[in-house]
Formats: structure tokens, sequence, C-alpha cells
């Protein structure tokens, strides 16, 4: 494989033109965008299905207003989850809520694909049927695995050094 480093902006071009044979991004988002684009069936390769449960989009806090505001930060990952329960019960009027927000939004079925795309994501197999965000000690830990056997960190700590239980979702 040769890899082939391209701005952002054109890295799905370039897969479509065929002058290059994947990327790396969102399946959730450029893998519909694409498949629109290019009329043709996308494949994956997802980070979830490799054990990264935690290698995506989320919710992040620095460390200074974790520990000066943990309230307020609990409220936000509550009202967060709470969102997502909300949009996961009602997909047609989530993706509608969507419209006007950009002049560059892809058509209603792009985005009706990357929504149900992405509410995949919201649940391990340790956390279905909990309310989004929830997470486990097992999910953490085998993602920190993954990470220090591919030589991303040095030391795998454990679960507690990046994850704070008692701001998440409980339930």
């Amino acid at each position: 494989m040769r890899i082939q480093n391209t701005d952002p902006a054109g890295k799905m071009s370039a897969v479509i033109s065929g002058q290059a044979d994947g990327l790396l991004g969102y399946a959730s988002d450029q893998g519909p965008t694409m498949q629109n684009k290019a009329g043709k069936p996308v494949s994956y390769l997802r980070f979830s299905e490799y054990g990264l449960n935690f290698y995506s989009n989320g919710l992040l806090v620095g460390e200074r207003k974790l520990n000066s505001d943990r309230d307020l930060v609990k409220k936000m990952v509550a009202a967060t989850s709470e969102a997502w329960t909300a949009a996961q019960s009602d997909q047609a009027g989530a993706v509608a809520s969507m419209q006007g927000a950009s002049e560059q939004l892809p058509p209603e079925s792009v985005l009706t694909e990357q929504f149900k795309t992405t509410l995949t994501l919201l649940h391990t197999p340790n956390t279905q049927g909990k309310a989004p965000g929830v997470n486990t000690e097992a999910d953490w830990k085998q993602t920190i695995d993954v990470f220090h056997q591919a030589g991303v960190i040095e030391k795998a700590q454990p679960p507690s050094e990046y994850w704070l239980a008692d701001t998440a979702p409980q339930g």
C-alpha cells in the first residue's frame, strides 16, 4: 500500500477519482457522502470493530474546568446523553433539525445515512440498553490495550487515568 498525504478537502475526491484506494476519516460522515457523490458502494474498516470503542467524536473538557466545576461537567454530560436519547428515538426529526444549519449540507438521504451510521457507535455490546455516553471499564481497558499494543501509548494505564466514571451518565 502506498500512503499519500492529501489535504482534507481533496481526500474524498482522490478516492472517488481512483487516485487513492482509501482514506482515513469518519465512516459515518465521509462514507455516505462519497457513496452519494460517486454513485457506487463504499465499504468500511471501522476502528470500533477492532477494539477502539472510544476513538471517535466525544464531549471533551479541559482539566481546569473539570476540576473547578465538576457539577457543570456532569450536567453537560447528562444533557448531551439526553439529547442523543431523544435524537435516537426520533431519527427523522433529528435529521430534519439539520435543515438550514449549513449551505454545504448533503442531501437528506445522505444525512439520514450519516446519522444512522453514527447511531451504531453509541453503544458497545457492554452498553446496549443503557443511556448514550455510558462507559464501562471493560471497554476502556480494551481500547487502552489496543493503543498500547499498537505503540500509540508507551504504558497502558488503568482506565481511571483516562476516564472519570463519576462524570459519566448513569444507567
